[in-house]
């Protein structure tokens, strides 16, 4: 999507950064739990380890928000629409073949004109 959105003379640059995205979760996500576990035994075992988790869950709703609310690319609509296209015109092809195999000879035949 970010390679369909952006411009052509900045479509490598959003595209590279897009693929920073892994990486850095590695390292927060690494951060987050060298940050937990400096609390003491007693803190983390009873309610310290959560937080990473509640702190993930905040993340999933952002991440949740921005894929609702971006929209499709040209691109995708375009290619959409043709399979939307195609899809139909095999069930008029299926539909037709089936009345036409139904039907008696003569009227085929007639039909067939």
């Amino acid at each position: 999507m970010v390679a369909e959105h952006s411009g052509a003379r900045r479509r490598g640059f959003w595209t590279g950064l897009m693929q920073l995205g892994s990486p850095i979760g590695f390292l927060l996500s690494t951060l987050a739990v060298m940050l937990v576990t400096l609390l003491p035994n007693e803190s983390f075992e009873s309610w310290g380890w959560r937080i990473p988790f509640i702190a993930s869950a905040a993340l999933l709703a952002i991440g949740l928000y921005v894929r609702m609310s971006v929209v499709e690319s040209p691109v995708f609509e375009e290619a959409a629409a043709k399979a939307r296209r195609a899809r139909h015109r095999r069930c008029y092809n299926c539909f037709a073949s089936l009345v036409h195999s139904s039907l008696p000879a003569q009227w085929a035949s007639d039909l067939s004109r």
